[in-house]
């Protein structure tokens, strides 16, 4: 019998989670700081849709491959933004990539390919 894992619904569970009880209450950041995290996300969930055809609805964990990262870096660079603005949404990808690793093993993987995109300089 092949394992079938469940990962649809998991995304969402995982960034409610992550912004409303892991950021707030263990990590201590202020709400500024949890918002700015937060834009940051839909930043890249805004680029998904707009660049990749993936609809919010339709994002699982596939979707944070280390090439739609590397391109939504691109994506900004061309946008204009600042490299510290840009190193500041990388930031907060990893950071929610690592949680997700920590919460379920077999996201590990997409954290440490992500974690191998150079931040801008």
């Amino acid at each position: 019998m092949k394992y079938k894992r469940k990962k649809d619904k998991d995304f969402w569970l995982m960034a409610r989670a992550y912004l409303h009880d892991y950021m707030p209450a263990v990590r201590n950041m202020s709400d500024k700081s949890v918002e700015t995290y937060k834009q940051s996300l839909l930043s890249f969930l805004t680029f998904l849709e707009s660049e990749k055809n993936l609809k919010e609805g339709n994002v699982t964990f596939d979707a944070f491959n280390r090439t739609n990262v590397k391109d939504f870096v691109g994506w900004l660079s061309a946008k204009e933004y600042s490299p510290k603005t840009i190193n500041l949404k990388l930031t907060a990808i990893r950071s929610f990539l690592k949680y997700c690793g920590d919460e379920d093993f077999e996201l590990r993987g997409i954290y440490n390919d992500v974690c191998t995109i150079k931040k801008v300089k």
